[in-house]
């Protein structure tokens, strides 16, 4: 059984987070369901990628090397 806090917070029980392999920092849904609240573990999907669709086009065509470069900045040369 869990407590309600003034902040309407309640703590999973262990079982249940074990369950739904539930860990610190993980999102999780309710709902409800014919008059009942279901807890479910949220999972990304694509709409959590869609920010980065297209944050590396200006690579494209670059060889691995050129590209390594471009993101990191040349390596300092120390030979001499």
């Amino acid at each position: 059984m869990s407590h309600l806090t003034q902040k309407g917070q309640v703590t999973i029980p262990l079982p249940i987070r074990k369950k739904l392999n539930l860990k610190t920092g993980d999102d999780v849904l309710f709902i409800i369901k014919n008059g009942e609240v279901v807890l479910e573990k949220r999972t990304p999907g694509k709409e959590a990628f869609q920010k980065f669709v297209g944050f590396l086009d200006h690579l494209k065509g670059k060889e691995s090397d050129e590209a390594i470069e471009e993101l990191r900045g040349k390596a300092n040369d120390f030979s001499g």
